[in-house]
C-alpha cells in the first residue's frame, strides 16, 4: 500500500511525510509531493498525516573547490591592496602584515584598494610628499 506512493516519487527530491495507519497503529515515512499525499490520504481514510518538526538544513552554501581558491589567490596577488587579497591572498610574513595594518590605520591605502602613495613621491631632503 505504501510502496506505491514511494515508488512514484523517489525519482525527484520530495519532502518526507510521516503517516499513521490508525487500524494497525503503525507509523510510516513516505516521500512524495503534497498532491500525491492528499490523493493517498483520500484513498486511505484510515491513515492520517502526522505533524512533525521540520527538517532544517543549515550551511554556508556551496563550498568552493581548490581550483577556484587558487584562481582567486592569483587575482589577489595581482591586487595586493584589495579586499579580495585580504580573503584569498598570500598573507605574507609577520612584518608585511604589520606594515599593511599600519598603512590602513594611517589611510595610506584607501578602501578601494589603490595605493595612494603611488601618486606622490617622497622628497628625500625634506621627508615630505
Amino acid at each position: 500500500m505504501f510502496q506505491h506512493l514511494n515508488m512514484q516519487s523517489e525519482r525527484k527530491k520530495m519532502p518526507t511525510y510521516t503517516i499513521k495507519d490508525n487500524d494497525k497503529d503503525e507509523y510510516f515515512d513516505t516521500i512524495c509531493t503534497w498532491g500525491e499525499l492528499q490523493l493517498f490520504l483520500d484513498e486511505n481514510p484510515q491513515c492520517q498525516k502526522i505533524i512533525t518538526a521540520p527538517n532544517i538544513v543549515r550551511g554556508g552554501g556551496p563550498k568552493s573547490d581548490g581550483g577556484f581558491n587558487e584562481t582567486m589567490a592569483k587575482i589577489a596577488d595581482s591586487h595586493p591592496n584589495s579586499p579580495l587579497a585580504e580573503r584569498y591572498g598570500n598573507k605574507g610574513t609577520h612584518k608585511n602584515i604589520k606594515v599593511k595594518n599600519v598603512a590602513k590605520k594611517h589611510k595610506l591605502v584607501d578602501v578601494a584598494g589603490q595605493n595612494v602613495t603611488k601618486h606622490y613621491e617622497k622628497n628625500k631632503t625634506t621627508g615630505l610628499y
